[in-house]
């Protein structure tokens, strides 16, 4: 199931604010109707310490602490920002995900 965080106000994205997304870390991509910048969890702020073997030992959104799981659930999904209305769109709902969120907007806004 997809979920929708608004932030203010939806309106499309200008070729200025697009260009600060990139350069934070976001990837473009359009096809046919479609317009997305993609976000993936590193630059959300997740940072993960692992085991070796691959587990999660440890995990941390933005400055907080989370739970393993929710980690790897982070890690797995699917989240991006539609340039037509500025939404973001996710298929994991969490509020700890959204507080990142607000805290990525808040940097990307706050640079000028």
């Amino acid at each position: 199931m997809e979920r929708e965080f608004r932030k203010g106000k939806e309106k499309e994205m200008t070729q200025e604010m697009i260009k600060k997304f990139e350069d934070a870390g976001c990837k473009r991509w359009t096809k046919g109707n479609f317009d997305r910048l993609y976000i993936n969890a590193s630059t959300l702020g997740l940072e993960c310490d692992y085991y070796s073997t691959g587990n999660i030992r440890s995990a941390k959104l933005a400055g907080m602490e989370i739970s393993n799981c929710l980690a790897r659930k982070i890690k797995a999904a699917k989240m991006y920002f539609e340039v037509s209305d500025g939404t973001f769109h996710s298929d994991l709902f969490d509020t700890k995900i959204n507080l990142a969120v607000s805290d990525f907007l808040a940097k990307i806004v706050g640079e000028n």
